[in-house]
C-alpha cells in the first residue's frame, strides 16, 4: 500500500456475463480506479447501451483476473462514472478494497484467521538485523545471515502476536544485496472479521507504534489467510493509504519517545495493557493522534483538541472523580432548592442549568491530572493551579469568544499558547505511557523535550 500499481486484466463488470478487458490503477494517496472501456459498436454494443443508460449497472462486487491469471476482488464499487465519447463507453469504478489473490464472495463473511501487516517503523524503531559482516586487514569481508528469532506475545482474547523478520536477496555478477521486512503477525484463535482486525489490532498496534517512537506510522503492507488455507496462500489488500510517502523511515532508535530495548522484557504486558487502555480510552487517543502528527493545524485547534482530550481522559479515568461532591448529597441540595421555586416554568429552567452543576471544571479536572504525578510534573508545570485556569479561561474564550475574558489577562496567547499546547501535550504522554506500565527514562525524555523548546515571535 505504500508504492503505485497498475493492473490489466479482465473484469466481471457486467455481472455473470463475458468480462471485460479493463485497467485498475492504484495511487495510495486516492486509492484503487478500475477503468473500462466498451465499444458502442459490435457484439458490446447492447451492453454498452445497457451500462450508459442504467443508473447503477456495477455490481457492489467486482471479480476480476490479472494478466497472470491471479484473481483480484474488488469490494464498494457503488457509484461509477460513465461517459459516452464517439463510439466508446467509458466505466470508473472506485472500489473501497481490493483483494490480489483471491475471488471472495461476501462482505459480510469475510473472515481471516491471520493477517500479516509491515508498517513504516518497526525495522528502524526494533533496531535488529540477522546480517553480520566481518572485515579483515586486507579488506576481505566475511557476511554471513541468519535470520533473528521472532519476537513472540500473547495478547488480549488469545491472539498472538509474532514481529517476525522476513529477508529478501538479489543479486547480479559483481553485487549481492540481502533487504528485510519486519512484519507483525497476528493469530486469532478463531475467524474474526476484516472489518474487526483493522480495527482492533491491526490499527491499534499502529498506534502503539506511533507512541512508542513518536512519529507518525503508516501501514506499507496488508495480507490475510483464511482459515485453512496453505502458508503460502495470503491475499493482500489494497486501500486508500493517504501521505504513506511522507513516512519517516530513517529514525534513529536513540530519537524514539520509547526505545524498544527499554520495553523488551515487559513488553507482553505492555501491549496487553495497551489493547485494553484504547478499548476503555479510544476517544482520548483519538484526539491525542489527530492532534501531535497533523501539521496543519493552527495553534487554537491544538490546544482545543489537547484541553479536550485531557477533559476526556479525566471522565473516562476510574481514578477520578468527575463530581463536586457525592451524588446523593447534590441530589438533596438541588431538589431542596428547585423545592424553594414555585412557578413551573421556572422550575423546569432551573432545573436544566443544574443538571451538570455537580460537575467539576476543566481546571479541576487538569489540577486532579496534574496531582496523579506530582514528582514528574514538578518538573514540566511549575505552577499547576495557575496553568489548570489558564487552561480552562483560554478554553472558554477559544470557544465563545468572550472579549471581557480576553481583556481581564486571564487567558494564553501568542508564544505561552503555544509552550502551553506543548506542556498538555507532555502531560498527556506521561499519563498514558505511566498507565500502560512504562516509567523512567522515557518520562524524562518528554520533560526534557519540552523544557528544551524554544519559542521566538516575529518581534524576537
Amino acid at each position: 500500500m505504500n508504492s503505485s500499481r497498475t493492473i490489466e486484466g479482465s473484469w466481471s463488470i457486467l455481472g455473470n456475463e463475458e468480462p471485460c478487458f479493463g485497467v485498475l490503477e492504484y495511487l495510495p494517496d486516492s486509492g484503487a480506479i478500475l477503468t473500462v472501456n466498451l465499444p458502442f459498436t459490435g457484439d458490446f454494443s447492447q451492453r454498452a447501451k445497457r451500462l450508459f443508460e442504467k443508473d447503477d449497472p456495477v455490481p457492489k462486487i467486482i471479480h476480476g483476473l490479472d494478466a497472470n491469471g491471479h484473481p483480484i476482488t474488488l469490494f464498494g464499487c457503488t457509484a461509477p462514472s460513465k461517459k459516452h465519447s464517439g463510439a466508446l463507453v467509458r466505466i470508473q469504478v472506485h472500489p473501497l478494497y481490493t483483494f490480489l489473490g483471491k475471488h471472495l464472495d461476501s462482505w459480510d463473511h469475510l473472515a481471516f484467521q491471520e493477517a500479516f501487516v509491515e508498517y513504516s517503523a518497526p525495522s528502524s524503531w526494533l533496531c535488529r538485523t540477522g546480517i553480520k559482516t566481518e572485515f579483515a586487514p586486507n579488506w576481505d569481508s566475511n557476511t554471513s545471515y541468519q535470520r533473528p528469532p521472532d519476537i513472540k506475545c500473547r495478547l488480549n482474547g488469545g491472539v498472538k502476536l509474532a514481529i517476525s523478520v522476513r529477508p529478501t536477496c538479489k543479486g547480479e555478477y559483481n553485487s549481492y544485496q540481502i533487504s528485510e521486512r519486519q512484519v507483525a503477525e497476528f493469530e486469532f484463535p478463531s475467524p474474526e472479521h476484516f472489518e474487526r482486525i483493522n480495527r482492533n489490532w491491526i490499527h491499534v498496534f499502529r498506534r502503539f507504534l506511533g507512541l512508542m517512537t513518536g512519529i507518525e506510522v503508516f501501514l506499507d503492507k496488508a495480507s490475510f489467510r483464511l482459515p485453512e488455507s496453505e502458508p503460502q496462500d495470503e491475499i493482500e489488500v489494497l486501500r486508500t493509504n493517504e501521505h504513506v510517502d511522507t513516512a519517516n523511515r530513517s529514525l534513529l532508535a536513540g530519537n524514539s519517545l520509547v526505545e524498544f530495548a527499554q520495553i523488551r522484557d515487559s513488553l507482553e504486558a505492555v501491549l496487553q495493557r495497551w489493547f485494553s487502555y484504547h478499548e476503555h480510552l479510544d476517544a482520548v487517543l483519538d484526539l491525542y493522534f489527530a492532534t501531535i502528527f497533523n501539521r496543519g493545524f493552527h495553534g487554537n485547534h491544538f490546544f482545543l483538541f489537547m484541553a479536550q482530550a485531557l477533559e476526556v481522559y479525566h471522565a473516562h479515568n476510574p481514578r477520578f472523580n468527575g463530581c463536586e461532591e457525592p451524588k446523593a448529597a447534590f441530589k438533596t441540595r438541588r431538589n431542596r432548592i428547585l423545592g424553594a421555586v414555585t412557578l413551573r416554568a421556572d422550575k423546569d429552567w432551573l432545573k436544566e442549568k443544574l443538571h451538570f452543576a455537580n460537575s467539576k471544571t476543566l481546571a479541576r479536572r487538569i489540577k486532579d491530572i496534574l496531582d496523579l504525578h506530582p514528582d514528574d510534573i514538578a518538573n514540566l508545570i511549575p505552577h499547576p493551579e495557575a496553568f489548570a485556569a489558564k487552561i480552562r479561561h483560554t478554553r472558554n474564550y477559544l470557544t465563545h469568544y468572550d472579549k471581557k475574558l480576553r481583556e481581564s489577562g486571564k487567558i494564553a496567547e501568542g508564544l505561552e499558547l503555544h509552550r502551553m499546547c506543548y506542556q498538555m501535550k507532555a502531560l498527556l504522554e506521561i499519563c498514558m505511557l505511566k498507565d500502560i506500565g512504562i516509567d523512567g527514562s522515557p518520562i524524562e525524555r518528554v520533560i526534557n523535550r519540552v523544557n528544551a523548546m524554544r519559542f521566538y515571535g516575529v518581534d524576537d
